[in-house]
Protein backbone atom coordinates (compact mmCIF):
# COMPACT_ATOMS: atom_id res chain seq x y z
CA UNK A 1 0.00 0.00 0.00
CA UNK A 2 2.13 2.65 -1.13
CA UNK A 3 -0.33 5.50 -1.64
CA UNK A 4 -0.45 8.54 0.15
CA UNK A 5 -2.80 11.46 0.43
CA UNK A 6 -2.37 14.63 3.02
CA UNK A 7 -4.75 15.81 4.95
CA UNK A 8 -4.04 18.73 7.31
CA UNK A 9 -6.97 18.30 9.82
CA UNK A 10 -6.54 22.06 11.15
CA UNK A 11 -8.03 22.99 7.48
CA UNK A 12 -12.01 22.34 7.16
CA UNK A 13 -12.36 19.62 4.26
CA UNK A 14 -14.82 16.97 4.23
CA UNK A 15 -11.94 14.63 4.49
CA UNK A 16 -10.78 16.64 7.71
CA UNK A 17 -14.25 16.02 9.45
CA UNK A 18 -14.38 12.27 8.38
CA UNK A 19 -10.81 11.82 9.74
CA UNK A 20 -11.62 13.81 12.99
CA UNK A 21 -15.41 11.48 13.38
CA UNK A 22 -13.29 8.27 12.96
CA UNK A 23 -10.75 9.09 15.47
CA UNK A 24 -13.13 10.22 17.81
CA UNK A 25 -14.98 6.45 17.82
CA UNK A 26 -11.82 5.05 18.31
CA UNK A 27 -12.35 4.78 22.72
CA UNK A 28 -11.93 1.23 22.85
CA UNK A 29 -9.43 -1.40 23.48
CA UNK A 30 -11.12 -4.57 21.43
CA UNK A 31 -8.69 -6.02 18.75
CA UNK A 32 -10.31 -6.22 15.39
CA UNK A 33 -12.48 -8.33 14.25
CA UNK A 34 -10.90 -8.15 10.79
CA UNK A 35 -7.65 -7.44 8.87
CA UNK A 36 -6.95 -3.48 8.02
CA UNK A 37 -7.91 -2.42 4.39
CA UNK A 38 -6.82 0.62 4.37
CA UNK A 39 -4.37 2.93 6.61
CA UNK A 40 -4.32 6.27 6.62
CA UNK A 41 -1.03 7.95 8.02
CA UNK A 42 -1.79 11.69 9.60
CA UNK A 43 0.85 14.23 9.91
CA UNK A 44 0.66 17.66 11.74
CA UNK A 45 3.40 20.22 10.43
CA UNK A 46 5.15 17.49 8.58
CA UNK A 47 5.78 15.09 11.85
CA UNK A 48 3.80 12.10 12.46
CA UNK A 49 0.96 12.48 14.21
CA UNK A 50 -0.53 8.54 14.16
CA UNK A 51 -2.03 6.13 12.00
CA UNK A 52 -5.58 5.29 11.55
CA UNK A 53 -6.27 1.60 10.12
CA UNK A 54 -10.10 1.19 8.57
CA UNK A 55 -11.11 -2.94 9.45
CA UNK A 56 -14.56 -4.05 8.22
CA UNK A 57 -16.89 -1.93 10.34
CA UNK A 58 -13.96 -0.84 12.81
CA UNK A 59 -11.25 1.69 12.77
CA UNK A 60 -7.97 1.39 15.47
CA UNK A 61 -6.15 4.90 16.22
CA UNK A 62 -2.32 4.85 17.29
CA UNK A 63 -0.40 7.95 18.20
CA UNK A 64 2.80 8.31 16.36
CA UNK A 65 5.50 7.29 19.22
CA UNK A 66 3.46 4.90 21.24
CA UNK A 67 0.68 4.46 22.97
CA UNK A 68 -2.29 1.36 23.39
CA UNK A 69 -3.75 1.59 19.60
CA UNK A 70 -7.93 2.58 20.32
CA UNK A 71 -10.60 0.83 18.65
CA UNK A 72 -14.14 1.47 17.52
CA UNK A 73 -17.36 1.46 15.72
CA UNK A 74 -17.72 4.44 13.77
CA UNK A 75 -21.03 5.26 12.04
CA UNK A 76 -21.91 3.04 9.11
CA UNK A 77 -22.35 5.91 6.70
CA UNK A 78 -19.06 7.80 8.17
CA UNK A 79 -16.81 4.85 7.17
CA UNK A 80 -18.64 4.87 3.91
CA UNK A 81 -18.13 8.17 2.82
CA UNK A 82 -14.73 8.14 4.42
CA UNK A 83 -14.00 5.00 2.53
CA UNK A 84 -15.26 6.75 -0.64
CA UNK A 85 -13.38 10.08 -0.20
CA UNK A 86 -10.35 8.33 0.44
CA UNK A 87 -10.66 6.69 -3.11
CA UNK A 88 -11.25 9.59 -4.60
CA UNK A 89 -8.18 11.42 -3.15
CA UNK A 90 -6.01 8.53 -4.04
CA UNK A 91 -7.52 8.26 -7.95
CA UNK A 92 -6.70 11.65 -8.43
Amino acid sequence: MDRRVEVPLDRPSRLADQLKGAIAAASGTQPLDAPPTSRVELLRDGEPLGTLELAGAQVRWTLAGGGAPRTGRPDDLLLQSLREELERRLSR
